[in-house]
């Protein structure tokens, strides 16, 4: 056989299925966003449910808070070379701040961040 690679999980499951259970796993498994049937059954087998968290509302936040920290490191730059920062300056970090408090208040009101709850039969959403 040749070379064994070492893994987390060593020992291998093997179970039998008819055509619509495959079919009926593989619809689940698309319901919750998973393409890997050995983490879908191992979460099914331990837990009982797949909950699957969707961060897809933090990524606008994390754009914001990116090009934040770039304005930040300008002034920090500005200041470290003239040993001053003007006033102008520091009301844009304080603005910058008060954007990134909206943006995560946003996050919070408008429950972006959702996680699904899969129990093999039933799908649910919850904040």
């Amino acid at each position: 056989m040749g070379q064994e690679t070492e893994r987390s999980r060593p020992i291998q499951k093997l179970f039998f299925v008819n055509e619509q259970e495959n079919k009926d796993i593989k619809a689940r498994m698309r319901a919750v966003g998973l393409k890997n049937f050995s983490n879908y059954a191992r979460l099914m087998a331990l837990t009982g449910k797949v909950v699957v968290v969707n961060f897809d509302g933090l990524i606008e936040l994390r754009k914001e808070i990116n090009s934040i920290g770039v304005n930040i490191n300008q002034i920090a730059k500005v200041a470290n070379t003239d040993e001053q920062v003007s006033t102008e300056q520091v009301i844009t970090l304080l603005n910058e701040m008060k954007r990134i408090e909206e943006l995560l208040a946003d996050i919070s009101d408008k429950n972006i961040m959702k996680v699904g709850k899969y129990d093999g039969l039933h799908e649910s959403t919850s904040d």
